[in-house]
Parts: C-alpha cells; sequence; structure tokens
C-alpha cells in the first residue's frame, strides 16, 4: 500500500472517530428536545384517540359488567393505568397522583408519564395494570368492568401494513 492511500485511510477512520464522539456529545444535550418533540407528537396525535375513549371510559364507570371492545391508533402516546397501591415502572408528576384508579395518555420518556390526559375512576375500585408501551400502532383493546374492576387487555394487533387508515 502506498503511503498516499495509507495516509487517506488514515484520515477517514479519523474523521469517523471525530463524528463518533461529538455525537456522544451532544446526543445528551438534544435530549430534552427529543423529547418534546415526541410529546408534539404525542399531542396532535393522541388527542383524537383520548376523545374516542372518554365516553367509553364514562360508560365503563357508571355501568357494570360493560364489556367494550375499541379499536385504537395509538401514534406517539400510550395508555397507562394508575391503581393507589399497585406499584407500576411508569411515573405519574405528582400533580397527576390521585386516590382514585386512572387510565392516561402519555408521551413517555423512558418512565416518566408526560400525561395528554387522565380519567379518574370514581365507581371503579381497581383497573388492571396494563400500557400500550410495547404494543404495535394499531391495537384493539378489549375493556371490561365487573364488581367495581375494571380488566383491560388486547386482544389482537393489526398490522401496520394492512390498514389504510
Amino acid at each position: 500500500m502506498s503511503q498516499a492511500t495509507e495516509g487517506s485511510t488514515l484520515e477517514v477512520i479519523g474523521l469517523i472517530l471525530a463524528v463518533v464522539i461529538v455525537a456522544l456529545i451532544l446526543f445528551p444535550a438534544m435530549r430534552p428536545f427529543l423529547h418534546s418533540f415526541n410529546k408534539e407528537l404525542c399531542d396532535s396525535g393522541g388527542k383524537q384517540t383520548w376523545e374516542k375513549l372518554k365516553p367509553v371510559f364514562d360508560n365503563l364507570d357508571k355501568e357494570n359488567t360493560e364489556l367494550f371492545e375499541v379499536l385504537i391508533v395509538k401514534g406517539k402516546c400510550d395508555l397507562v393505568t394508575f391503581t393507589p397501591q399497585v406499584s407500576t415502572n411508569i411515573q405519574l408528576p405528582s400533580t397527576h397522583i390521585s386516590e382514585l384508579p386512572q387510565i392516561c395518555m402519555c408521551s413517555l420518556d423512558e418512565n416518566k408519564c408526560e400525561p395528554l390526559g387522565c380519567y379518574k375512576f370514581e365507581k371503579i375500585n381497581h383497573i388492571s395494570p396494563f400500557t400500550t408501551r410495547r404494543l404495535p400502532k394499531h391495537i384493539n383493546l378489549l375493556l371490561q368492568s365487573t364488581d367495581n374492576r375494571l380488566d383491560i387487555s388486547s386482544t389482537y394487533y393489526l398490522r401496520d401494513q394492512n390498514l389504510s387508515a
């Protein structure tokens, strides 16, 4: 190999290392910006889903032994349940902590929920732990209220490519 080729190879390796070092330095500084960008996406896409779910929560809280099946598009938001005395990995801001069980539409940053909205149940005493955090974009939720307990599960997932919405 000639000296010119060796020099070019060393320059390319040096350039790659410099880019990696700069990225490692800038990533922590950009993290708050990335979170606020994700929250904006949650706000824009999550409002429609949240508005669709609130009447369902109203009905579940008023009536007992109700069963609802709802298809949602979660986008950049996640549903998370919170019940007093039931620990969860996800934390709510202190301003949203309640003695009532609740379900929130969250913009998640690691294990912190920045709520777009929370529904506090008055007649429901317990909500099964549930989050859409690691679920795909399109989710079919099954919500059942029995004996003042709300159970939430996802019955099946639809492949995003098969949906035109």
